[in-house]
């Protein structure tokens, strides 16, 4: 499923647990537009962390991380691209990948 409406204001931190809320217009994988939501959600919710000067991958890393099926250890995973992608600032070549694919 992708929420296809994803912002800050639909995800709740409970006792050491993430909720995500608001999932009504969610779509599942078949539907046409699935993969643009979900480029659109990991963007989105990239801009907010990076507002709050969170780290965050480029949005082509995100939306990789997030679609790639053979990942398992996902937070191993997530700690080893930030190692190595992460740390260092995004290249203008990078953000420009990212502008791209954003369209």
């Amino acid at each position: 499923m992708v929420h296809a409406d994803l912002s800050e204001y639909n995800l709740l931190w409970f006792q050491d647990s993430l909720y995500v809320i608001d999932v009504s217009q969610a779509v599942e994988l078949d539907h046409p537009m699935a993969l643009d939501f979900l480029r659109r959600d990991c963007q989105i919710m990239m801009e907010f962390f990076a507002k709050k000067n969170i780290q965050t991958l480029s949005l082509v890393d995100t939306y990789e991380f997030v679609t790639d099926l053979e990942i398992e250890d996902a937070e191993a995973h997530l700690a080893d691209m930030f190692l190595n992608k992460g740390a260092v600032e995004q290249t203008a070549d990078e953000e420009h990948k990212d502008n791209i694919f954003a369209q």
